[in-house]
């Protein structure tokens, strides 16, 4: 666990010294989810505040649904489990236990989009944003997932990245009255991301170039696409980074569908170990360089972790 560790210790027992009376009362407790605070209280009752447990249920919540995901819905498991870890959306499995647990809800909705279930899909959001209210933009995934869009269409979308990146700041002054009216812009170095993505983006409409009636390639596509804008808005803006975690999921699936398109084997297997080359390094390039996270030196969760 990351800089947030000694934090969520913290209220874990200070919750499971509270009364149930007391923890429903509660209009607020920090800037924690009302659903979030009634899983400490019950957890901390269940296993008498032992804090390991704690933590290997959270993360249990927020991983097994990724495995399934992937077992379920890839067509290349070594593939989607490797660009899953290469992606920011496993690194802050080391710190952000709520956003992660609603990571995990968010896997398990893909199944509910693909078979248009759309009122499970919708109460297990609901049941998502109660542990992190970030999860609630990701209602649109639904909707945007179902929307067809011709192939030339989207490299147009593609041609457009740019100008908005150019303007987001401009854009985001915009965007921000949506959000909320106090946020505020803030420089961050979030290019190398995006020209990975516009890369990835491009690798994956060429796959599907001229195959418009692929509903599932489609959807994929269009979840993909908005984790890009968000990518671009995440340089000024780093609640867009959070936002865009919830789309980027979509990567997972996605980008084996595209290795798959290729006919020719060499090329394919090329593709598919230089993919996996990528991300590995990315992996370990964002574990053992994030300060916040914490992950390098790793410690295990049956380990004494020292709070900082």
């Amino acid at each position: 666990m990351g800089i947030d560790l000694s934090g969520y210790l913290s209220s874990y027992h200070k919750l499971h010294q509270m009364s149930w009376g007391e923890v429903i009362a509660l209009d607020s407790y920090l800037n924690y989810e009302k659903g979030y605070v009634l899983f400490n209280k019950l957890i901390a009752m269940l296993t008498f505040g032992n804090e390991q447990i704690f933590l290997t249920i959270c993360c249990l919540i927020a991983t097994i649904p990724v495995g399934y995901t992937i077992y379920r819905k890839s067509q290349d498991t070594l593939l989607s489990t490797v660009v899953y870890l290469g992606l920011p959306i496993f690194l802050i499995q080391y710190s952000a236990l709520r956003q992660g647990i609603a990571l995990g809800l968010c896997f398990l909705a893909l199944h509910l989009i693909e078979d248009k279930k759309f009122w499970r899909f919708l109460l297990l959001i609901f049941v998502a944003t109660w542990f992190h209210y970030t999860s609630a933009v990701f209602i649109a995934a639904y909707f945007l997932y179902h929307i067809r869009i011709p192939g030339k269409v989207r490299w147009v979308l593609l041609g457009l990245l740019p100008i908005v990146y150019v303007f987001r700041s401009r854009l985001f002054s915009v965007l921000s009255l949506l959000l909320k009216s106090n946020a505020e812009v803030t420089q961050t170095n979030a290019i190398t991301m995006i020209i990975v993505f516009s890369a990835i983006d491009v690798f994956v409409m060429l796959m599907f170039h001229g195959d418009d009636d692929n509903e599932r390639a489609n959807g994929y596509m269009n979840l993909f696409f908005a984790a890009c804008l968000c990518q671009i808005f995440s340089g000024v803006y780093s609640t867009a980074m959070r936002v865009g975690y919830y789309f980027m999921i979509s990567l997972v699936i996605l980008l084996p569908m595209a290795v798959g398109k290729l006919k020719d084997e060499r090329l394919a297997l090329l593709a598919r170990w230089g993919i996996i080359a990528g991300f590995v390094w990315f992996a370990f390039d964002s574990i053992t360089g994030s300060s916040w996270a914490m992950a390098y030196p790793y410690y295990a969760f049956w380990q004494t972790i020292p709070l900082l």
